[in-house]
C-alpha cells in the first residue's frame, strides 16, 4: 500500500489527502505533485512515496465475510429453529443427555422422537447428514443445549461423538441465532471503537450512519492522519481507532 512520508520528522500518513487533513490546508494536490517530484516542496515540507507491504490495517483475518456469516445464522433461522425442536423433543425423551453418542446412535434416538411430533414434516437425519448438520452449526446447538462434539478413533470406531448439557430454562433459538448473526467477532470489515465512550460500530459506514461524521474523517482517524473528528452540525469532537489495535494493547 501506498503511503506518504514527510521527510522532515519521518511522520507516515495515509495519503496527500491525510496530509491536508493534519495540517489543515488544502494541499493534498501539491503533496502528491511533490512526491511525483514535480515540485520540490509544499510549504516549506518534501514528501516521498512510501511503501507499506504490511496486512491492511484495522481487517480482521476471517474466512468468511459478515454477510456470509449473517446468512449462516440469519437467513437460515426457520430450518434452524424446526431441526432444534426436533433435538429438544429427544433431550425430553432421555435420561442421559450427558452420555457420549456416536453419530449413527444418536441420529435414530432423533428420527425415533421425531415420529412422537404432530409434524407434516419430519427430520430424519442419518449418521453421516447429522454429523454434517451438527458440526456446522456447532456453535448454536452449544449455546442452544450444550452440546459438545469431539472427534475419536477406536479399534472399532472413527468419527465424531456427541454429548448435551442441556439447560433447564426456555430456550430462545431466535435471540440465539439473532446474537451469532450479529456478533461483532464474525466477519471481513474493519470494525471501529470511538474512544470517547468506548462505543463499538461494525464499520466505518455504521459509524457513519449513526453519528453522522463524514466517513473520510473516520478513515483518517484510525488511520492516524488525525486526531479527532469532527459532527458536522454540532461540531462535537470524537476520538476513533481500529478496534483491532485498540484489542491488541
Amino acid at each position: 500500500m501506498t503511503r506518504v512520508l514527510r521527510v522532515s520528522d519521518g511522520k507516515i500518513f495515509s495519503s496527500p489527502r491525510g496530509v491536508a487533513l493534519a495540517v489543515g490546508k488544502p494541499i493534498a494536490r501539491d503533496v502528491y505533485f511533490c512526491c511525483k517530484r514535480y515540485i520540490p516542496e509544499v510549504d516549506g515540507e518534501t514528501y516521498e512515496w512510501v511503501y507499506d507491504d504490511s496486512e491492511d490495517r484495522g481487517r480482521k483475518d476471517f474466512a468468511e465475510s459478515y454477510w456470509e456469516r449473517r446468512g449462516k445464522w440469519v437467513i437460515r433461522t426457520y430450518v434452524l429453529e424446526w431441526r432444534a425442536k426436533f433435538i429438544q423433543a429427544w433431550l425430553d425423551r432421555i435420561d442421559d443427555p450427558h452420555r457420549w453418542r456416536r453419530s449413527a446412535e444418536l441420529a435414530a434416538e432423533v428420527c425415533d422422537a421425531a415420529k412422537q411430533l404432530d409434524e407434516t414434516y419430519k427430520w430424519e437425519p442419518n449418521a453421516t447428514s447429522i454429523s454434517k448438520h451438527l458440526h456446522a452449526y456447532e456453535k448454536f446447538y452449544a449455546e442452544a443445549f450444550g452440546m459438545q462434539e469431539k472427534y475419536i478413533t477406536v479399534p472399532n470406531y472413527r468419527g465424531k461423538i456427541y454429548k448435551f448439557v442441556p439447560k433447564k430454562a426456555i430456550v430462545d433459538f431466535a435471540k440465539i441465532l439473532h446474537n451469532l448473526g450479529e456478533n461483532k467477532n464474525y466477519g471481513a470489515g474493519k470494525p471501529i471503537i470511538r474512544l470517547n465512550d468506548n462505543a463499538w460500530f461494525r464499520s466505518m459506514t455504521q459509524a457513519e450512519e449513526l453519528t453522522q461524521v463524514p466517513y473520510y474523517q473516520l478513515f483518517h482517524c484510525c488511520e492516524g492522519d488525525i486526531d479527532y473528528c469532527e459532527v458536522p452540525l454540532t461540531g462535537e469532537k470524537m476520538e476513533f481507532r481500529y478496534a483491532t489495535e485498540i484489542d491488541n494493547k
